[in-house]
């Protein structure tokens, strides 16, 4: 999968990059390897992460890839990183309470995408009748 993802790189191809970065880390979550690669697309990606100062197999270096990911807005991001770091301790509050937060701006964020649609479809049934 490393190798794959690296391609994807090259290929400027970098949700498959961190997908395959993701698939990796599910075989071998000690994988330092694809956990540096993971967090070098994230940075691409405008991300900082300083993937060196933390492990892949601890849940506290999930939880503050995920507070780096939402930092960016990449809130389906930040919510994977805060399962990975919770399925390693169920009971780590920090990414318990993470979680928490980036569910509710997730929904946040689908009703407005809600609303805005409905005020456009409005607009647009007003202009249509004149």
């Amino acid at each position: 999968m490393i190798g794959i993802g690296s391609a994807y790189i090259k290929l400027k191809k970098l949700e498959r990059a961190i997908n395959a970065f993701k698939l990796a880390l599910i075989v071998d979550q000690e994988n330092r390897i694809a956990w540096h690669n993971l967090c070098q697309v994230y940075g691409r990606k405008g991300v900082e992460f300083p993937s060196i100062d933390f492990k892949p197999e601890n849940e506290a270096s999930w939880c503050q890839l995920s507070k780096e990911l939402l930092k960016s807005s990449l809130y389906k991001e930040a919510l994977y990183a805060t399962d990975r770091a919770l399925r390693i301790n169920p009971f780590f509050e920090a990414a318990i309470r993470q979680r928490d937060e980036i569910t509710l701006i997730i929904k946040e964020n689908e009703k407005l995408n809600e609303d805005a649609s409905k005020d456009n479809t409005d607009l647009s049934d007003t202009t249509e009748s004149r």
